[in-house]
């Protein structure tokens, strides 16, 4: 009776491992971060003027629908690029929501009808190609950008200067002189474990000291990361990243986590 108890309950106990088996997904291992090209590739040379015109067009349409004066929209996705330079596939990285603020604001984020949109731009868009020792390669990047529209009338170009505007102005909510000041979680050790040194620069024997500017949010997110002095452009792209990927203590302000502003610096030194 024993053995018989025994048995049902190993049995049990291998169909409940079955039933919470862990998966490994290797389905992203063959695009390489777009800090490893060589030459490097920028977000400016992926978010630039055509694709915020395509994505403006947008914005506009889904202002025009509602009597909200502002509209925000929010991208945080991931792009998959291949060999061409066209993505091949696209991954929401936030839950899509649309928030209304009584009648003034109104915010989309990730939602089903924007993620059909940009894979629609995508399609009529080629993105730099990567390479990696004169190879092309396929390079993930991360798409995290927000477009703000208060003006149903204005043309484009008022609507890219009010944005430059506007993103200066939001900088203002995170605070610089804290209680207590945010610190990486791991301290430097964590950020500099997220630096990849640029291919290229270790050729030129390129070094130097990258200041950032990261304002992180009530929870230790960096949600913006800027360079504030440059040692060299190739290592810009290698600083932010490094600076985005960190999870950081918030600031504290009486008592209550705070929206921040810290200036890390980033050195790239070789051996």
């Amino acid at each position: 009776m024993k053995y018989y108890l025994l048995t049902i309950g190993l049995i049990l106990f291998i169909i409940s491992c079955e039933k919470n088996e862990v998966v490994i997904d290797k389905t992203e291992l063959d695009y390489y971060k777009i800090e490893d090209l060589n030459p490097p590739v920028y977000d400016s040379d992926i978010t630039g003027r055509r694709f915020t015109e395509e994505v403006w067009k947008f914005v506009k349409s889904q202002h025009n629908k509602v009597e909200q004066k502002g509209m925000i929209v929010k991208l945080e996705y991931d792009l998959f690029i291949n060999t061409e330079g066209k993505v091949e596939k696209i991954k929401p990285l936030t839950k899509s929501n649309i928030i209304k603020d009584s009648t003034i604001k109104i915010t989309i984020s990730n939602t089903e009808e924007l993620t059909n949109y940009l894979i629609n731009v995508f399609k009529n868009i080629t993105l730099p190609i990567g390479y990696i020792n004169n190879q092309r390669v396929k390079y993930k990047f991360y798409l995290q950008i927000n477009y703000y529209c208060y003006d149903k009338n204005t043309t484009i170009e008022d609507e890219l200067s009010r944005n430059k505007m506007l993103n200066k102005n939001e900088e203002t909510n995170f605070l610089i002189s804290v209680e207590t000041l945010p610190e990486p979680i791991g301290g430097m050790e964590a950020i500099m474990k997220n630096v990849k040194y640029p291919e290229i620069a270790m050729r030129a024997g390129i070094e130097g000291k990258v200041f950032v500017k990261a304002f992180i949010d009530e929870n230790g997110n960096v949600v913006k990361a800027d360079i504030l002095n440059s040692a060299h452009q190739v290592l810009d792209s290698a600083a932010t990243n490094a600076v985005m990927k960190t999870k950081f203590k918030p600031g504290i302000q009486k008592g209550k986590s705070v929206k921040t502003q810290v200036v890390v610096p980033i050195v790239f030194k070789l051996k």
